[in-house]
């Protein structure tokens, strides 16, 4: 493996700020982290040693008696937390998250708790290394988290009041303790018969900048990346995060070929655009992306993940600026590509770029357009379009990524996905197929991955969305299955319905989405959508995004703080616009949190 000149990296990219210290508020904390954009998992173990999934093979892969004491012969000499760390910001990342201990119960940190773990004296190993990885990621000045499992299944009786006792005292006692400034503890599972919320303030007495992920509170998995409760961010696993840019989430996909967590020597490495995809629509969506590696059981991150991670960060450094510290939009990702933006800058992702696209349009004149790929774009604007074209040796085979400054006057859009998780119906359920799937958040448009609404076969088959309540839609984002039946989706009408379920406005489509398609709808008023077919056939969704303008309507949020008569609204084009409802003293965002507090006139 070749040596990585760590000050190379350096001039590249910026190191995470040496004042980033221990002074930072939580709401400071999350700006950082949604402006880091990408970060590295890291999933490792004694079974790497068996090249089986961590936690997972126990019991099954390998009989639970034989993984667990694997521990007795893991001795990672090659382990060198530097090096780690120089790989993770030569790939572009700006953070890492360590698991500290899975669902197997084994703690990769010095616990004075028990003795299954790294620094056990039946170790041959006998080396904190959380301890070495922090303190490399504080000195070359990367952000530094910490996976940690409430779930233990080598202890057991995880309901107990004991082992409560031990999870809660590892948590507070010893990993906020003892490990410097921890960035974010990413929960998995959920902390078994405690409230999340009271041991989140515990953390915070520690470290009060804290920021946890959003599976503290929702067991098992499932869908409970959908859900916030008590965390800070949604947590899509090995699938994209739907377009949001209120709600922080964070995508987390391996970088494994079979999509396996820990190491695995038969998995190689999925292909470079598949990756870049991650990073860019991750960007593009309003999402963190955390691509996940599993060293190797010598404690080597495997040369041939190591290579791809370098083609990532050849990337990064020439586009990277269309990807760190923007907001998602204010274009919707389509089959086209999809845009970033900070301020009054919008960046445009084109993907599959064949010289000439027509995207869809922005509420902002376009002042000029440059090219982080080279030559002279000519680009033509109307109130509903951007139509871009390029000659054939200034496009990039992965992205080509232009870079547009819009007027300041007008306000950049941001949206929200008022269909997400609201109660769907539809004409029949065949095949299980059940209408919710299409509200789910998952785009994957796999029939066999639960992801695929389907009806019988019937004249004017239908799926609908009860949005809840009237909103504004701006536009209706359809996803189809991507499993060979899309064709099934070809002449169909998207109507929107009042709170009576009368139709006010309809669409006729007479082509399939081909996997996305996207419907001005106009900023029309409606409570139901509905998508039905106009002849006789199956009805099967992969995905129904309702999308409404946050800016032009602002919806309530986490402080249950809305605008209202005599309220101030300030924020440039572009920028977190900002509310000051009458009589506070305190100005928020249009997620509800405060961003900054007015002292009082004495």
């Amino acid at each position: 493996m070749k040596s990585i000149s760590f000050f190379l990296i350096l001039s590249v990219f910026p190191l995470y700020a040496q004042n980033h210290a221990f002074d930072t508020t939580h709401a400071q904390q999350m700006a950082w982290w949604k402006a880091q954009r990408f970060g590295m998992f890291i999933h490792w173990g004694p079974v790497a040693l068996r090249g089986e999934e961590i936690s997972w093979s126990r019991g099954n892969q390998i009989p639970t008696a034989v993984y667990d004491t694997l521990y007795k012969a893991f001795n990672p000499t090659g382990f060198n937390g530097g090096q780690w760390v120089r790989i993770a910001q030569n790939a572009g990342m700006k953070y890492m998250v360590f698991v500290t201990k899975h669902h197997d119960g084994f703690c990769e940190f010095n616990s004075a708790l028990t003795n299954y773990k790294i620094t056990s004296p039946l170790s041959p190993f006998r080396r904190d290394v959380t301890k070495e990885l922090a303190d490399s990621a504080h000195a070359l000045g990367m952000g530094f988290g910490i996976y940690y499992s409430p779930t233990d299944w080598y202890v057991g009786n995880n309901g107990s009041a004991s082992y409560l006792t031990y999870y809660t005292n590892q948590v507070v006692d010893e990993l906020m303790s003892n490990y410097g400034r921890i960035e974010t503890v990413w929960w998995d599972l959920n902390p078994v018969g405690y409230n999340s919320t009271t041991l989140i303030n515990r953390m915070r007495q520690k470290q009060p900048w804290i920021i946890v992920n959003n599976r503290g509170d929702f067991s098992p998995v499932g869908n409970s990346h959908l859900q916030l409760g008590s965390g800070d961010y949604l947590t899509p696993e090995q699938v994209l995060g739907s377009f949001d840019t209120l709600t922080a989430w964070e995508s987390c996909m391996t970088i494994d070929g079979a999509d396996q967590w820990a190491w695995n020597p038969n998995g190689g490495v999925k292909p470079l655009r598949q990756l870049i995809d991650m990073v860019v629509k991750t960007a593009d969506g309003g999402g963190n992306c955390l691509l996940n590696v599993g060293p190797r059981a010598d404690g080597i991150i495997d040369p041939l993940q190591v290579n791809r991670l370098q083609q990532i960060g050849t990337w990064m450094r020439q586009y990277g600026e269309s990807i760190y510290g923007t907001v998602g939009g204010p274009i919707v990702f389509g089959s086209w590509g999809g845009t970033t933006h900070i301020k009054d800058t919008m960046y445009v992702h084109l993907q599959r770029f064949a010289g000439t696209v027509t995207i869809p349009g922005v509420n902002a004149t376009i002042v000029s357009t440059t090219s982080l790929t080279g030559g002279t774009p000519v680009v033509t604007q109307n109130p509903t379009t951007i139509t871009i074209t390029l000659p054939p040796q200034n496009i990039d085979s992965l992205y080509t990524v232009l870079k547009m400054v819009l007027d300041p006057t007008r306000p950049v859009m941001h949206y929200r996905n008022v269909a997400l998780v609201c109660n769907a119906t539809q004409s029949s359920t065949a095949y299980a197929g059940v209408p919710t799937r299409a509200c789910d958040d998952n785009t994957d448009g796999i029939y066999n991955n639960n992801s695929v609404t389907h009806t019988d076969s019937t004249a004017g088959a239908w799926w609908m969305v009860n949005l809840g309540a009237n909103y504004p839609i701006s536009f209706v984002s359809i996803y189809n299955r991507t499993d060979g039946w899309m064709y099934r989706l070809g002449d169909y009408n998207v109507i929107l319905l009042d709170q009576n379920q009368n139709p006010i406005w309809s669409n006729h489509q007479t082509s399939y989405p081909n996997p996305l398609t996207t419907i001005d709808a106009g900023g029309r008023t409606a409570r139901y959508v509905r998508i039905q077919l106009t002849g006789t056939g199956y009805l099967a969704l992969a995905e129904v995004q309702v999308m409404m303008d946050t800016l032009t309507t602002p919806i309530k949020g986490r402080a249950g703080v809305k605008p209202r008569s005599g309220s101030r609204i300030s924020g440039k084009m572009g920028s977190s616009p900002v509310f000051n409802p009458k009589g506070s003293n305190k100005d928020y965002d249009l997620s509800g949190e405060v961003v900054r507090q007015r002292l009082k006139k004495p």
